[in-house]
């Protein structure tokens, strides 16, 4: 961020910002075996480019463009002369492979959250988002790991995403009610 100042998200824009994640994932239908970011994106009409597919001068110029303070990733979220929105993630492919995914989501999550301009609170509203998003796909690959050992069962795991569903649609079933006691202490 600008001049390495911090800025902290009050507890209840994180608590949106985790639900529109929730909600995006669900939308996106990532409870399905086939589903990946990737895909997602592409329905979406987003485009995924390496920086390396850019000319300099190019990358320059869309440098200039960018609602993002990252230097490994861009994101241009714009609505064109002809009224077209115009979404476009890029991001650096000469840093680490593991690290592609979450500066993709991190570009991601200020075209989710509508952010237009450079700013210190959409950063670290992309950073709460990129987490969320990584965080729901660590735990669905873990779900994955525990039913293939028949460790969970099937039925089981679509309760939880129910209960999920459920949280975000504003009802405060057994999923709110666990999660605020989980929580409860660290706020």
């Amino acid at each position: 961020m600008e001049d390495n100042k911090q800025f902290v998200l009050a507890p209840w824009r994180s608590e949106e910002i985790m639900k529109k994640a929730i909600a995006v994932l669900l939308d996106a239908g990532f409870t399905e075996k086939d589903f990946t970011i990737a895909k997602m994106l592409k329905r979406k009409g987003i485009k995924v480019k390496a920086f390396s597919e850019f000319s300099q001068d190019r990358l320059a110029r869309l440098r200039e463009l960018n609602v993002s303070f990252r230097t490994d990733g861009l994101c241009l979220n714009c609505v064109g002369e002809d009224n077209q929105r115009c979404q476009m993630i890029a991001y650096d492919d000469s840093i680490p492979e593991e690290n592609h995914c979450i500066v993709i989501l991190h570009e991601y999550g200020h075209i989710e959250l509508e952010h237009t301009q450079q700013s210190a609170a959409g950063e670290a509203e992309a950073i709460c988002f990129a987490t969320s998003v990584a965080l729901l796909l660590l735990l669905r690959g873990i779900i994955e790991v525990l039913i293939s050992s028949k460790t969970i069962t099937e039925e089981s795991v679509e309760m939880f995403y129910k209960m999920l569903e459920e949280q975000i649609k504003g009802g405060q079933g057994e999923l709110g009610k666990i999660t605020k006691k989980a929580l409860g202490k660290c706020w």
